[in-house]
């Protein structure tokens, strides 16, 4: 992006810096009455809902609700894919070498164990359904590891078409989606204080990487726990690491598939 670019982003960055004020005090202002309904004294009380998320739902409404003139797209657009990796890169540069050294050993057995039955229990339900091989592998891969991106790095390699890439890519949204806003409430009732257990449920629980992370801020921000957040943070980024080894690895099942079956049919 060139400096002479950046008047044309501004409208659309004011317009998400405007939602997200909007959103943090709504959340003030619900969960101030929540509170009162429940009886208690919200005074000098945390919220007990989370900006993050009202942010997410109010962005939501807006860009499909509102028809928003072509002058906010640049600056959504700049704000979606830029500054929001940006954002996950600086929440990734705050863990010291030795949180990721400590955190990286309890995460690694885990996440091994959760991205091989994710593999596997996927497959198989997807053959019992009768869906193709490849759609089951696509929705395998983006379960286990990374969501959209690794069922965009899988679609060549087992020559996925147009169409089962774009239901794989709706279906992990949306349910990654859905486990963004009640994985943080749900790992609480579940694994209570318990900050290393409510990282790693929400690490291995949550399909994309920033839905982790929007999940796992909102966790600290709804129960001041910064070390959920780093357990989940480093255990996502670990299960995006095999990656490298789950593509190949589905690459020459695939083949393998193409073989059993004869070069004239698809699988």
């Amino acid at each position: 992006m060139a400096w002479r670019d950046a008047p044309s982003l501004l409208p659309g960055l004011l317009l998400a810096v405007g939602v997200m004020l909007a959103a943090h005090a709504a959340a003030g202002f619900l969960g101030r009455a929540l509170l009162s309904l429940q009886g208690i004294d919200p005074a000098g009380k945390p919220s007990p809902i989370s900006g993050i998320m009202v942010a997410i739902v109010l962005g939501m409404l807006v860009a499909n609700a509102v028809r928003l003139p072509v002058l906010f797209s640049a600056g959504l657009q700049f704000a979606m894919k830029k500054m929001l990796r940006l954002g996950i890169i600086l929440v990734g540069i705050r863990l010291s070498v030795f949180d990721v050294i400590a955190l990286g050993a309890l995460a690694v057995p885990v996440v091994a164990t959760i991205v091989v039955v994710a593999l596997v229990v996927t497959t198989w339900f997807a053959r019992r359904v009768g869906v193709s091989a490849r759609f089951g592998t696509l929705t395998a891969a983006a379960t286990a590891i990374c969501g959209v991106t690794a069922a965009l790095a899988v679609a060549p390699v087992i020559d996925a078409d147009d169409r089962e890439v774009a239901y794989t890519v709706a279906i992990v949204t949306l349910f990654g989606a859905i486990a963004m806003f009640v994985d943080p409430y749900l790992a609480h009732a579940v694994f209570g204080s318990t900050s290393a257990s409510v990282g790693l449920f929400l690490g291995t629980g949550i399909h994309d990487t920033s839905q982790v992370m929007g999940a796992a801020l909102s966790y600290k921000e709804l129960f001041h726990d910064e070390r959920a957040m780093k357990v989940a943070t480093v255990t996502k980024l670990t299960r995006n690491v095999f990656l490298a080894a789950v593509v190949p690895a589905l690459a020459f099942l695939h083949a393998r598939r193409i073989k059993a079956a004869g070069p004239s049919k698809r699988v």
